[in-house]
């Protein structure tokens, strides 16, 4: 994993309050409502982000650009403004129109979303920028699913919204969830195989029977401690997860159900120390990695002066021959 492990808890708490209640759950998942104008998002992202950062955190900000503003010019101002805003407040990140494939074509929102990613680049080349799927979508027969313009999209970060219970067994953790997975295969794993990306979960939400709830949020916990066990970065297809944040809210729908319970909250404890060890297997590999790099170009350095004195012997040898005794 290229980054430390980024867990969060979205509730209708304040950030400090679920910062201090769930320890390790220090990121927050914040939406400005609407498709918007161009406009300066300095101000709305500041008040958004500023009470997970004062806690110690960071944030994800979505908004929503219409793409005819965004091919025509009339962000790419304002991007850069954000994107020199972020320079700041580097453990905020930007999620350009998430769930698009409920909205527009994939070619649609891959030309919005590169060019908005450019555009706040500009501003900050180190701005993370993120494209938050919709599982629902990339399940078999999806909209997402039978789209290839969704891959299309760059980003830093390659985030998924993902729900067991209601359009999927409220069983189903990440690796055995029909819409996770066909993002997974379709967006992730090829870049996996070209190197280290940073990937996870922008949404996770349980509803269902409360045992059967509590018991898929272990089984996931689990999972997630393996994966990351697992991990000692010889092979980038084995990278897990790095992003996770949970939703507990009712959303825009209204529904309660999707607030976890005493006891699903409490086995979240179990998520943040899963996630945790990722950041010693992290450093661990980079190091090692580093490490591997510099001795590589020590003993290739040292071959090519070996290689240096023996040619130079040579030709000393062959001239002295031509020149004969003094």
């Amino acid at each position: 994993m290229a980054l430390t492990p980024r867990v969060g808890f979205h509730e209708f708490a304040a950030p400090a309050a679920t910062t201090t209640a769930l320890p390790g759950a220090r990121y927050g998942r914040e939406f400005i409502p609407g498709q918007i104008a161009p406009q300066d998002l300095r101000g709305k992202f500041e008040k958004l982000a500023e009470p997970w950062t004062t806690a110690g955190g960071g944030a994800y900000v979505s908004f929503k650009p219409q793409l005819a503003d965004v091919s025509g010019g009339k962000w790419d101002a304002y991007l850069g403004q954000l994107g020199a805003w972020l320079r700041d407040y580097p453990t905020v990140a930007v999620i350009v129109w998430h769930e698009p494939e409920d909205d527009m074509a994939g070619a649609q929102f891959a030309a919005l979303f590169n060019r908005a990613r450019i555009g706040i680049k500009n501003g900050w080349p180190g701005a993370r920028v993120a494209y938050a799927a919709m599982a629902y979508q990339w399940r078999p027969n999806g909209k997402a699913a039978g789209d290839p313009g969704f891959t299309k999209a760059e980003a830093d970060e390659y985030l998924c919204d993902v729900y067991s219970g209601v359009s999927f067994p409220a069983t189903a953790i990440l690796p055995n969830h029909a819409g996770w997975l066909g993002w997974y295969n379709r967006i992730v794993l090829p870049r996996l195989a070209t190197g280290e990306v940073v990937y996870g979960v922008a949404e996770r939400g349980f509803q269902g029977d409360p045992q059967v709830v509590a018991t898929t949020i272990q089984a996931e916990a689990d999972w997630l401690r393996q994966q990351v066990a697992g991990y000692d970065g010889s092979d980038p297809l084995d990278c897990p997860p790095s992003v996770y944040l949970a939703w507990s809210t009712a959303g825009t729908e209204g529904d309660t159900r999707w607030v976890w319970d005493d006891r699903s909250r409490a086995l979240f404890a179990q998520i943040v120390s899963a996630l945790a060890t990722a950041t010693e297997v992290t450093a661990d590999w980079k190091a090692g990695y580093a490490k591997g790099l510099a001795d590589g170009q020590a003993q290739l350095e040292q071959a090519r002066a070996q290689a240096r004195r023996a040619a130079f012997g040579e030709l000393a040898t062959w001239l002295a021959g031509q020149i004969g005794p003094a």
